[in-house]
């Protein structure tokens, strides 16, 4: 599975705890799809994950691990997966926290980047565009895979995760500042759990913006 493959040596996880007094969590460096048993069966392909992408000098790399490739997952390894999903525009220190905290609550964390189409849907359309965002969050060591997520509520993308790791609990993890996560209701269903981790006030793409342009007013 994936998720054992480490980027460090042993020796460069020990010089980590012994600074710190914590283990990095393993980084594998791939974007990828899930193939659902109906999709398996109908274009006779193998269940698994569809690689869509590997990063560069990643572990995934290193294992030859190619896009394209479908590749089984040893399902009974994963006890736990924590899926978050963000729209990471202009990504900044609250997005980090969240996503970093998320990655210590399970075996496997799952980060849901929603669509430029998705994101519009409910706010105004992102600055960056999906694939630079997706680029930015398949690059985070605190996070082992990336969805595509074509709507604001996630529960699509919990269904596929779900469908292939019946015997994993489904963490879905999100910040405080939403009283309502979407999703949730299904996490209940399937008897998941639902996490809200502080929100990081002093920064968000509105005051990020806000405070630039009153710069620019200021400056310009």
């Amino acid at each position: 599975w994936f998720c054992l493959f480490r980027k460090e040596s042993g020796q460069d996880s020990l010089k980590n705890f012994n600074e710190t007094g914590q283990f990095n969590r393993p980084f594998l460096g791939v974007s990828y799809r899930m193939i659902s048993r109906q999709a398996a069966i109908a274009n006779e392909l193998p269940e698994g994950a569809y690689v869509q992408k590997v990063l560069p000098d990643s572990p995934a790399q290193k294992a030859g691990i190619k896009a394209g490739d479908i590749v089984n997952i040893e399902k009974e390894k994963i006890k736990t997966i924590v899926y978050t999903f963000v729209v990471a525009d202009l990504f900044h220190y609250g997005h980090l926290k969240i996503l970093e905290k998320a990655n210590e609550l399970g075996d496997c964390h799952i980060c849901g980047v929603i669509t430029d189409k998705a994101t519009s849907e409910y706010r105004d359309m992102p600055i960056a565009s999906f694939q630079e965002r997706k680029e930015i969050i398949s690059n985070l060591r605190c996070v082992d895979m990336v969805m595509s997520q074509n709507s604001k509520d996630p529960t699509e993308n919990l269904k596929q995760i779900h469908e292939q790791f019946k015997n994993s609990k489904i963490i879905l993890v999100h910040g405080s500042n939403w009283k309502q996560i979407p999703g949730e209701e299904f996490i209940k269903k399937i008897k998941g759990a639902v996490v809200k981790l502080p929100y990081y006030s002093k920064l968000s793409d509105n005051k990020i913006q806000e405070e630039i342009k009153q710069r620019g007013e200021k400056y310009g």
